[in-house]
């Protein structure tokens, strides 16, 4: 049975243990509810931040986030062999 919006919300304070990810989730939601969203699509978005949230741990917050550059010179080797 899917988590309902409520229990997702409650996930934010239990399962984000850093503090900056934890209010940026909160704003997004309060963004979220003022944009004439649907519930279940709110849900859905809170839910992918939330477990990316906890994968990034306590140490790495959403803005410290880059590109990966082994991606990027992947990219760069696969255009090289295309054109």
């Amino acid at each position: 049975m899917p988590a309902e919006l409520t229990t997702t919300i409650r996930n934010i304070e239990i399962k984000v243990t850093n503090q900056t990810n934890r209010q940026i989730i909160k704003d997004f939601y309060k963004y979220l509810q003022n944009t004439d969203t649907s519930e279940n699509y709110q849900n859905g978005l809170l839910k992918v931040l939330i477990r990316y949230a906890e994968h990034l741990g306590n140490h790495i917050t959403f803005y410290q986030i880059q590109k990966n550059p082994i991606f990027k010179c992947r990219n760069k080797h696969l255009l090289g062999l295309i054109s």
